[in-house]
């Protein structure tokens, strides 16, 4: 009796301790569950690992994380093998990965991808449209992406490829992150490759932007813009007209130049209820997607000096008071008078001094008159 108690015990035992299929089919020194696989700062390098995510394995397969590994080119095959789709994936993060390249066949294994993760790489070229099996993207993190030997004239070019041509709409993408790339322009056109009619929050922070040139007939659903730690030195008041659904925009730690423009655009921050975005981070913990947006105005204004005119140096734009760009143009109405004014004096008295030569012969300067010839006047 005793001996069969014991062998039921052991089975027990045994039954508990082997593993379940996830842990079996999980990469090596990753931890994987029904829903999950996270292989972090495993330094693997290439992507062999990535075969094993099996959807046969994992069916239910909602999110996967790779961080911190040298995955190197990507580009030329699909990231989990031939034929291999993964139905339920929605987020993916992929930063930190030492990614030189990606293409259209990257990522066509993630139909049903929102949450896209692709920050703190070393990218030296990308194909077009590598994104156009991702039809579902809500979110797509592209912060530090471009690896340092890509020249900053070159950027702007690789970043417009990534929705060139594209046969999609991407009507979901709400929110775009292109901080702390370097670029010193985008190209007019780059969002409007696509149909972005969803796109509510673009992220350019940390960038080299001297402005914020954009296609009038795109983003015209933009409701958050971050252009905070750039070289921009003014505002186009035309903005808010183009971007009705504007309510957030962040132009801290630029060297701004506090003219009436600029004033006026401040302004229009302060007194029409618009919100100053001051950072928006997003933090990724077990697994939650949560986006936290500080707007503290406070904050905000701390933040944002006039770089110029000398006499506004260091000074908060939002406490300026001694810009009264009325009183500008007043004293140019009056210049423009007092111009006036001479210019109908000097013609007056051109006139009147030639009506008194009208009175009195003058012949001096005519020297090719004979000396006997009547002088008649010269102007009848």
């Amino acid at each position: 009796m005793y001996r069969h108690l014991i062998s039921f015990n052991l089975l027990i035992f045994y039954s508990f301790s082997l593993p379940d299929q996830f842990q079996v089919n999980c990469p090596l020194s990753c931890r994987c569950n029904k829903t999950v696989i996270e292989c972090r700062n495993n330094r693997f390098h290439g992507t062999n690992f990535f075969l094993r995510m099996r959807p046969e394995a994992f069916p239910d397969l909602d999110t996967i994380i790779v961080t911190g590994n040298l995955l190197g080119d990507i580009a030329k095959s699909n990231l989990f093998g031939m034929n291999v789709t993964h139905k339920s994936v929605s987020l993916v993060n992929l930063s930190n990965d030492r990614i030189l390249s990606f293409d259209h066949q990257t990522f066509q294994a993630l139909p049903a991808l929102e949450y896209f993760y692709l920050s703190n790489n070393d990218v030296q070229s990308v194909g077009i449209d590598p994104f156009r099996w991702n039809q579902r993207l809500r979110l797509l993190d592209l912060t530090n992406m471009f690896s340092r030997t890509v020249n900053e004239m070159e950027r702007p070019k690789l970043l417009s490829r990534l929705f060139a041509n594209s046969q999609h709409n991407f009507v979901d993408l709400q929110e775009l992150i292109l901080n702390d790339n370097s670029l010193i322009s985008i190209e007019e056109n780059t969002f409007c490759r696509v149909i972005m009619i969803g796109l509510i929050r673009l992220h350019l922070s940390g960038n080299k932007l001297k402005s914020f040139i954009y296609n009038d007939e795109c983003l015209s659903s933009l409701e958050l813009l971050d252009l905070s730690n750039n070289h921009i030195t003014s505002m186009p008041m035309q903005m808010w007209l183009d971007f009705p659904s504007l309510t957030a925009v962040d132009i801290s730690t630029n060297p701004l130049y506090c003219d009436c423009a600029l004033t006026s655009f401040v302004s229009k921050i302060a007194d029409s209820g618009f919100t100053p975005l001051n950072k928006v981070n997003f933090i990724e913990e077990e697994l939650f997607k949560l986006l936290v947006i500080e707007t503290k105005l406070r904050e905000f204004k701390g933040k944002t000096i006039c770089d110029g005119p000398p006499s506004r140096y260091g000074q908060n734009p939002f406490e300026v008071t001694n810009v009264n760009c009325s009183t500008t143009n007043y004293r140019f109405l009056y210049f423009a008078i007092f111009i006036f004014a001479l210019l109908v004096t000097f013609i007056t008295v051109r006139i009147y001094r030639n009506k008194i030569k009208f009175n009195i012969p003058f012949i001096a300067g005519y020297h090719k008159l004979n000396a006997g010839e009547s002088t008649a006047p010269q102007f009848v």
